[in-house]
Formats: structure tokens, C-alpha cells, sequence
């Protein structure tokens, strides 16, 4: 049996993680037992190379964090390798910020590491000596000098308040920096090579690498991470072993097995307490259902690590599959290649494939193709498609929306902000309009006429869905009757109100189930000016809102595959 160093140099040659020596690396080290064993193992088997430190202290268990941080600064002093540390208000970011804690932790390593490397590729030699002064972390203090002058020393970065950065994540929850356990892209290569990467850059002919402590432990709680919280195929391969300039040289490696090798070699670490706060997901996992688990199957680890590696390449064949389909995603013959493709395409124009939930790709997935259809996307992404039926990206940035075009036959396609008026102001009666829309009765409004039918069973017979999206327009709108309130229904009789927008209306997106989004913000997303928003109208449900008419559906009123009684709501513009 292969030792464990002999492993490594395995894994370290099978993925081409070293160029040439020598050749300039970032540990990331929390103190945890993974990141110490990183700095001795790496140390030791390459010590051709030359190697920095960067410890995050996220200031959120007190004086724990900063005894952690104080071991950091030993460990480095004893093997003479320069050390960086940031301290960062995480807590504090948290409130400023939202979102969750783990993940803006993770943000904010990768992001603290990757400023070190262009500060580091920046100095003469890398060595640490040229640091000082060379604006490392925007927005923190700058590094000491004294200390920077001295390659053995740590310097320290200790403004709490700063709003700096991304980094990695290890076998705590959140209050590492040793790159273990973070989530990564799960549609980036694991075959992304870092030298050429770094290389293409133009910054240095010698990369920089970030060297995270992400083991197969790492690997495994990621992927029960991703099975419990949905993802596609594409998001199961696990850690990659290599991401551009980040490598993973422990990845093949148990958390058991590199606690037992510290202990046989005698080197302490440390232990980070809110590992074991299964509130965090990552701890629930490790600590509680990998256990369980592995009652069943005390190999659990290397099963799911064996399996992830043929999931890893099948995935990126099929992203090799969709490549040709990326400029007409629904055009792919496949229903796994038109998902791929959907997501490469989102990823492609800014998206971050993470934030792309099954419910929208679905939503473009079965209505793409409707001439007319326009949903937004997190990372300010709007998928629009045209009169041709082709669905394409855009940056909400660089469209110019606004509310319908007086021409109804006019749809958004390919030319963003087409079908949409950028004229003239509208009459003032758009800023107070109220009226209430009942069954075949037209509705006369400031924007046109509006008239709302029930559809014949016979119509759409058991598949609604694929109905609904066969008429839907930018004027046509196909809901589900039985999801509207019973206050709303009269004698069996549907009854909606149209009215103009008020400060504060909001609703839940097409494609975006149990979320909330401002119709302010939407407007704006869209480039719709401010007079232009005022005449912009809603359909209500009581005091749900059913459609932006013309602009965006509400997804709670979404014709299901087996909905049984569907409203036709249809808009003549003016």
C-alpha cells in the first residue's frame, strides 16, 4: 500500500498540479488539522518551492479566534515561511451584506487569497520582501513593514470594517481559512489547468497557486451538501482537484487519515468548536448523516469519492455534448444537453451556475420558446426570447426596457428592449387607474383592453403545461384558476382587479418559487424609466399580485402539468 506522502505525489503528478520549480505557493491555514498537515506535507515534499501563509481570522469565536490565530503565526515562525493574516468583521459583513454565513466566509477567503497573488506576482522576486505598501487588500490596512521586510515574520491586516474580498473554507463551518469544505463552481472543469491559466493571464511567466486543505471527506460533504439543498448532475462531481490557480493536493486523502499521521509525527493543531454546531449544514452532515451513513458502508468516503470521479468526467463530456448548442440552447436534441446548455449559456453571459435553480431552468426549458418570453435571472441576467423563438442572455445592463410597445405584434427578441415603447411620457389617469376585470366582460384600460376567458377543458386535454406555453406572449398570459384566492371567486366566477403600481408591491417571479422580488426592482432591472414605470399596470388577486401586464408573470398563478382549469388573460394595446 502506497503511503500517504507517496499518494500525494500521485495526485499532485496525475493532475499536473506543479510547474516547474520553483514555483510560488499560498497555504491557506486556519490551524485546523488539515491545513497544518498541508504546511508540513507540502513543505517537506516540495521544499524547492517557495511558500506563504494566509490565515483568515473572521473575529466570530473571540478569544478561540485569535488563539487560532496566534498558532498560525507559530507554526510559520518555526518553519521560517512568511505569513499573512487578515482579520475581517465576518458577523459584521453578514448584517451589512445577507446571505449566508458559511458562504460569504468562503467568499471572502478566495477572495483575500487572490488578492495575495496579484500582490505577490507584483513584487520583484515573491518572496514576501516587496509587499509592503503594495495595496495587498483594498480597503485594509496596509501590511507592516517591519514585518514584511522580515521573510519569517507575519504581518497582519487588521481593519474589522472592510468590505474586502472572497477565499476558501476547511474543515470548520465557518471560521477557517484553510480552503477545505468550500463550495465551488459546479460547472467549472476539474481539468482546468492553473499554469496556463495563470500564464494567459500576461501577469507572470511564474504563477502564483492558492493550495487549499479540501480532502475526500471535503469532497463527499459537498456533494450530500448538493443532493440535500438540488442541483443538476453538473454540480455532483464533488471538488475539483484543480480550479485555474487553486490546487487540492490533499483531495484524495481522509480527514482520519491526516489527523493519524499528525499524531504519529507528533504535531498539535487546532480545533475549531463551531464545527460540531450542526446548525451549519456542513457540520449536520459531517457529523451527524455521513455517521449514519456509514454504519452501512465504513467505506463511505472512498464509494462516493470513487463515484464522483465518474460523475465528474461524464459531466464534462456533456458539457463537451452542449458546446455547439450554446447560442440556441432549446435547439439541443437532448433534454439533459438543453439543460446543459441552458446552464452554460446563463453561465456564459455573467451567471453563476449556483444561483440558476431547477425551477428556472425549467421555466425557460418549457416556455423559451414562445415568441415574446422574458424571465430574470439572479446576477442580473435576463433570458429574452425572439421573434424567431431563439432564447438568448442578456445583462440587464445593456437592455432597454420599458412598458409595452403600442405595437402588438412587436415582441423583445433578439434585439434587446424590441417590443417595448421608449417614447413619449403617458397621460397622467395611468398614475390612479383601478377597475376590476370579470369572465368575458372587456376591460377598457389606459394601456389597452383587456379581456379574460375560462378555457375549454378540450383545449389544452392533459397536458395544460405544454398548452399554456404554446399561447403565451408578452400579451397573453395562461394561469392556473384554482391557484387564485377564493375571495376572487364569485358564483364559480373569476374576478381580478387591474390597477396601477404602488410604492412597495411585490411578488414572487416566474421561475422563482418562495421568492421575493420588489416590482421596483424589477422596473429598474429593466431600464424602465421612472414616468414610464408609473404607467405601468398590475393584475390582482386580493392583494396578490397575478402579472405585471406585459412585463413578468407571478409564479404562485403557473399552469402546472396537471392543472385542470385554466384563464385566458389577454392585453390589445393601445
Amino acid at each position: 500500500m502506497k503511503s500517504l506522502e507517496n499518494r500525494i505525489r500521485t495526485t499532485v503528478e496525475n493532475w499536473q498540479m506543479l510547474p516547474a520549480a520553483p514555483t510560488t505557493l499560498i497555504l491557506m491555514v486556519s490551524g485546523g488539522a488539515d491545513s497544518v498537515a498541508l504546511t508540513y506535507l507540502m513543505t517537506r515534499l516540495y521544499p524547492e518551492n517557495t511558500y506563504h501563509i494566509l490565515h483568515v481570522n473572521h473575529n466570530l469565536r473571540g478569544s478561540e479566534s485569535d488563539a487560532d490565530e496566534a498558532f498560525v503565526r507559530q507554526l510559520a515562525e518555526e518553519l521560517a515561511i512568511p505569513c499573512q493574516v487578515r482579520q475581517i468583521d465576518l458577523a459584521g459583513l453578514q448584517n451589512e451584506r445577507g446571505g449566508n454565513l458559511e458562504e460569504l466566509g468562503r467568499e471572502m477567503r478566495y477572495s483575500l487569497a487572490a488578492e495575495l497573488v496579484e500582490a505577490l506576482e507584483a513584487s520583484d522576486d515573491c518572496s514576501g520582501a516587496g509587499l509592503a505598501g503594495s495595496g495587498v487588500s483594498a480597503g485594509l490596512a496596509d501590511l507592516n513593514t517591519s514585518a514584511a521586510a522580515d521573510p519569517s515574520a507575519c504581518s497582519s491586516l487588521t481593519d474589522l470594517n472592510t468590505s474586502a474580498g472572497h477565499p476558501s473554507s476547511n474543515n470548520s463551518a465557518v471560521a477557517n481559512s484553510n480552503a477545505g469544505a468550500g463550495h465551488v463552481d459546479p460547472n467549472t472543469s476539474a481539468t482546468d489547468n492553473p499554469t496556463s491559466a495563470m500564464a494567459e493571464s500576461g501577469t507572470s511567466t511564474k504563477p502564483v497557486l492558492i493550495v487549499t486543505a479540501h480532502t475526500a471527506n471535503d469532497s463527499v460533504e459537498t456533494f450530500l451538501m448538493r443532493v440535500i439543498k438540488g442541483g443538476g448532475a453538473d454540480s455532483w462531481s464533488g471538488i475539483p482537484p484543480l480550479r485555474n490557480n487553486i490546487i487540492r493536493p490533499l483531495i484524495d486523502i481522509t480527514h482520519a487519515e491526516l489527523t493519524a499521521w499528525l499524531t504519529e509525527q507528533k504535531l498539535e493543531w487546532r480545533e475549531d468548536t463551531s464545527n460540531y454546531d450542526t446548525h451549519y449544514l456542513r457540520a449536520f452532515v459531517r457529523h451527524q448523516l455521513i455517521p449514519l451513513i456509514q454504519s452501512q458502508n465504513p467505506k463511505l468516503v472512498e464509494t462516493i469519492n470513487r463515484s464522483l470521479k465518474v460523475l465528474s468526467a461524464e459531466s464534462d463530456y456533456l458539457a463537451t455534448q452542449a458546446q455547439p448548442y450554446l447560442d440556441d440552447p432549446l435547439a439541443a436534441p437532448d433534454l439533459s444537453l438543453i439543460r446543459r446548455a441552458l446552464r452554460q449559456a446563463y453561465k456564459n453571459a455573467g451567471g453563476e451556475t449556483r444561483a440558476l435553480t431547477f425551477e428556472l431552468t425549467e421555466a425557460m426549458r418549457l416556455q423559451g420558446q414562445t415568441p415574446g418570453f422574458a424571465l430574470d435571472l439572479p446576477g442580473g441576467i435576463t433570458a429574452r426570447t425572439s421573434s424567431e423563438a431563439k432564447l438568448g442572455f442578456y445583462s440587464r445592463n445593456n437592455l432597454q426596457g420599458a412598458v409595452p410597445s403600442s405595437n402588438p405584434g412587436n415582441h423583445p427578441g433578439s434585439n434587446p428592449g424590441a417590443g417595448f415603447s421608449t417614447g413619449s411620457d403617458y397621460p397622467a389617469e395611468h398614475h390612479s387607474f383601478h377597475a376590476t376585470l370579470t369572465l368575458d366582460t372587456p376591460l377598457q384600460t389606459p394601456l389597452g383592453t383587456i379581456t379574460m376567458t375560462e378555457i375549454d377543458r378540450q383545449s389544452f386535454g392533459q397536458d395544460a403545461e405544454s398548452y399554456a406555453r404554446s399561447v403565451a406572449s408578452q400579451q397573453h398570459l395562461v394561469i392556473d384558476a384554482d391557484a387564485l384566492l377564493a375571495a376572487s371567486i364569485k358564483d364559480s366566477q373569476p374576478t381580478l382587479q387591474v390597477s396601477s403600481l404602488q410604492a412597495g408591491d411585490w411578488f414572487s417571479p416566474l421561475g422563482m418559487p418562495g421568492k421575493h422580488k420588489k416590482v421596483s426592482d424589477l422596473l429598474i432591472d429593466r431600464k424602465i424609466d421612472r414616468h414610464k414605470r408609473a404607467a405601468c399596470l398590475k393584475l390582482m388577486d386580493g392583494d396578490r399580485i397575478v402579472w405585471i401586464i406585459g412585463v413578468q408573470a407571478d409564479d404562485r398563478f403557473k399552469v402546472k402539468p396537471e392543472s385542470r382549469r385554466l384563464l385566458s388573460i389577454i392585453i390589445r394595446f393601445n
